[in-house]
């Protein structure tokens, strides 16, 4: 069977548009955590046994952990010297020390370190 030139080129522009459409839906990033779901709450030791179990089902959820500040710049802060999170927006400083509730969405687990990877971080409350 012999396709005409023409053909070609539309399905070619069909595929192209449709792989462009799938990447797109799929790896759609929301510009803040405030209008999603949250898929987890609670403290970091708890956190980090249930995403042992599975970590790939974390991936891009939405989890509110509260946990001791180990580590904080303007940008980011480090809870339980284990969960590294990152701003998009200037957060105000958390106390170094003093338990923070944090939410944000899960980018990744690291377990052969154990570290928790958060993106789009907010402070919910500084104790």
């Amino acid at each position: 069977m012999k396709l005409s030139k023409n053909k070609i080129i539309v399905l070619f522009v069909l595929a192209t548009l449709l792989i462009g459409f799938g990447s797109y839906s799929y790896f759609n990033i929301s510009s803040s955590t405030n209008s999603q779901a949250i898929n987890f709450t609670g403290t970091v030791p708890e956190f980090e046994s249930e995403i042992r179990k599975n970590p790939l089902i974390w991936t891009n959820k939405i989890v509110v952990l509260k946990g001791r500040v180990t580590y904080k710049t303007s940008t980011n802060l480090t809870l339980n010297s284990q969960v590294f999170c990152r701003y998009d927006t200037p957060q105000p400083l958390a106390t170094l020390n003093k338990e923070v509730t944090i939410k944000g969405k899960v980018v990744l687990y690291d377990d052969l370190m154990g570290e928790l990877y958060l993106e789009q971080c907010e402070i919910q409350n500084d104790n």
